[in-house]
């Protein structure tokens, strides 16, 4: 059996230097844990997780698992909630001037990347919120809360790297699991006081318990 590879990448030192405890660090480490911290947005995102895979690919012969761990808005979820996305969405890509749909990137076929990746787990158009789905919506803005649509109404998660992660680990075939700690409504009065405050509370011990069952 193929050993594995964890490694957990946060966007900004501001979602551990407060809630990640000596104890848990420890038990990272114990574990061969790494955390890598990206910058913040989809390109930083993309930067740094495509490095990492890539030179494990060369460098290593164990199976990466890669877990996004972050604050994020939400429309669905109240504040203070952890919530493990399974879908990602890029809600800032709109061309709809030049005749493509919202969400849509201008000839791709797939928009929704799902967390299962079996072969290149884009599915295609079609019916996108089955019951079990908790969609993270990724762009370079706060603006979540006027990004929804009639097809998408509400979003269970408003970031900015998460469908990087997912889709460059969905086109190498690397695992990928993400949590998200919910800091604020995604409103248009929320702010960055609201978000920072409640990263302070950001659940790592029971974020690593749920790491250290990953298969």
């Amino acid at each position: 059996m193929t050993e594995k590879k964890i490694v957990i990448l946060v966007a900004w030192d501001n979602e551990t230097k407060n809630s990640l405890s000596d104890a848990d660090k420890q038990r990272l480490d114990d574990n061969n844990i790494e955390i890598v911290y990206t910058g913040i947005g989809k390109i930083n995102a993309t930067r740094a997780i495509t490095d990492l895979v890539v030179r494990n690919e060369y460098e290593s012969d164990m199976d990466l698992h890669i877990v996004n761990v972050g604050c994020a808005g939400s429309h669905t979820t109240g504040v203070r909630n952890l919530i493990k996305p399974n879908h990602f969405i890029q809600r800032d890509m709109d061309a709809r001037q030049f005749g493509y749909e919202q969400y849509r990137t201008p000839e791709e076929n797939g928009w929704i990347i799902d967390d299962t990746f079996v072969g290149y787990p884009l599915h295609r158009d079609g019916h996108m919120r089955p019951s079990f789905d908790i969609v993270c919506a990724t762009g370079d803005n706060a603006n979540g809360y006027s990004e929804t649509s009639d097809e998408v109404p509400a979003f269970d998660a408003v970031d900015m790297e998460a469908f990087a992660f997912a889709f460059v680990c969905a086109h190498y075939g690397v695992s990928f699991t993400c949590f998200k700690w919910i800091t604020d409504l995604a409103a248009e009065d929320s702010t960055i006081e609201e978000l920072i405050e409640n990263n302070k509370l950001l659940p790592w011990t029971q974020i690593i318990d749920e790491i250290l069952l990953l298969d």
